[in-house]
């Protein structure tokens, strides 16, 4: 599912004040952990930098519901931000979006990636009991 839905991931942490803050981002499942990337100034980063603990979700909108939800600690890695947008622009974007992809990567060099490794997950998979939306 990690690896073929693309779903954006909700990433949940802790703002400076401790209450609860919440982004969608998009992501790719590889090293047995989730990578993201962000501009370096964006809020999510520097709150990341200052406590990663975190929680996640991915998870499709439409019937059947599935998804994978867990908790984890998220790194910044700033050296790996370029490679990664431009992975994650390749996973999620068409060629009929080409002036947003053109858009995402001139500003490339000033992304810093985000490794979220779980501590914890769970899964979910209601397509046994569920149609899915188009078939109702």
């Amino acid at each position: 599912f990690l690896e073929g839905a693309r779903v954006p991931l909700r990433l949940a942490f802790a703002g400076a004040d401790g209450a609860p803050r919440l982004v969608s981002l998009w992501y790719a499942w590889r090293e047995g952990a989730f990578w993201s990337a962000t501009p370096a100034t964006a809020f999510a980063a520097r709150q990341i930098a200052a406590n990663g603990t975190c929680a996640f979700e991915a998870s499709t909108n439409h019937p059947p519901y599935r998804g994978v939800r867990g908790t984890g600690t998220a790194v910044l890695v700033p050296d790996r931000g370029q490679e990664w947008l431009s992975v994650l622009v390749d996973r999620y974007l068409t060629e009929r979006n080409a002036a947003l992809r053109a858009s995402l990567l001139r500003g490339a060099s000033n992304e810093v990636a985000i490794r979220i490794v779980p501590s914890s997950m769970f899964a979910w998979d209601f397509s046994s009991r569920m149609a899915p939306e188009d078939e109702r």
